[in-house]
């Protein structure tokens, strides 16, 4: 298998026979991966074989590595290499501040992948499981890393501003309704004192 001519795509539903069977191979949780496929990117000769996948699952700003198989694990840098062209172009694509994964291999520590501070784990995205366990993390735009913070100031204040618009709309409704009140209270009047007048008038006849 030449890796040079190997298709690194996004996985579709005619793809899961082969991953199911990768999977399995590698002892794999495949009954939950089958459920998650469109997370995978699989890389593929000229005749649809997989010879590898991983998957890359989002959270908001932040990506996980995970659950990565190979055909042949003497492929498995070399095809490595073509995943991380892939996972690269997606990380800038989706924004991607950091990525994290569990596994092990040398390749992912020579790309950088070091074990979080303290400071980092506080931002490491419930969604990935339990922050408890062996974490390595990637840390591609470091200047932003306070975006995440920011979008949330923002939410913040935009819901805020949602309220005081609410509040403020209901406050012109209630103005309208008293307006409208008011204005049938003195038609009542004028009618009421248009009565009188005429009933007087008659009255003086």
């Amino acid at each position: 298998m030449d890796a040079v001519h190997v298709n690194i795509r996004r996985a579709t539903v005619d793809d899961l026979p082969q991953l199911i069977e990768l999977w399995k191979q590698e002892q794999l949780p495949w009954q939950t991966l089958e459920k998650r496929f469109t997370e995978f990117q699989v890389a593929v000769d000229g005749e649809g074989k997989i010879w590898g996948a991983i998957g890359i699952r989002i959270a908001r700003h932040q990506g996980q590595l995970h659950s990565e198989v190979f055909r042949q694990w003497d492929l498995a840098d070399t095809l490595r290499e073509r995943f991380w062209e892939r996972i690269e172009t997606l990380s800038h694509n989706h924004s991607l501040t950091m990525l994290w994964t569990q596994m092990t291999a040398p390749f992912w520590h020579g790309y950088g992948f070091h074990p979080p501070t303290a400071e980092t784990l506080e931002r490491f995205p419930p969604e990935f499981g339990d922050q408890g366990g062996t974490w390595t993390v990637l840390s591609l735009r470091p200047e932003l890393l306070q975006t995440v913070d920011l979008e949330m100031e923002f939410d913040r204040f935009a819901h805020a501003e949602r309220q005081r618009t609410e509040a403020a709309m209901e406050q012109a409704r209630w103005l309208k309704r008293l307006a409208t009140i008011l204005a049938v209270l003195l038609f009542l009047g004028v009618l009421v004192g248009m009565s009188y007048l005429l009933m007087r008038s008659s009255g003086g006849r």
